[in-house]
């Protein structure tokens, strides 16, 4: 177990950016709003033309980057606690993301 530990602290440490797709509970439990509540859910998926338990997976993410980071972008990053929504997101080509 431990190799496999330091394997991943490898990854991690070597690693540029880094994706973590989180349970909703465990968001909520962080201050974000809850996006498989039904009405935020059934806006979203008017918004996007696609459901949140489709959306925010791994899949969707591999298969649809551009979508996934719109919908990240504007529904998680906006959202976030102590976000600045007024500043520009500049992505991870940025020098200044972190």
């Amino acid at each position: 177990m431990n190799e496999k530990i330091a394997q991943l602290r490898k990854i991690l440490d070597d690693s540029t950016y880094t994706v973590a797709l989180c349970g909703s509970g465990m968001m909520e439990e962080g201050g974000f709003i809850g996006i498989k509540k039904q009405d935020k859910a059934y806006d979203i998926e008017n918004r996007y033309g696609y459901g949140v338990e489709e959306m925010y997976t791994s899949a969707f993410y591999n298969t649809r980057p551009e979508q996934f980071f719109e919908f990240y972008k504007k529904e998680m990053l906006h959202n976030a606690p102590g976000a600045r929504p007024w500043l520009p997101w500049r992505g991870p080509e940025s020098s200044n993301a972190s």
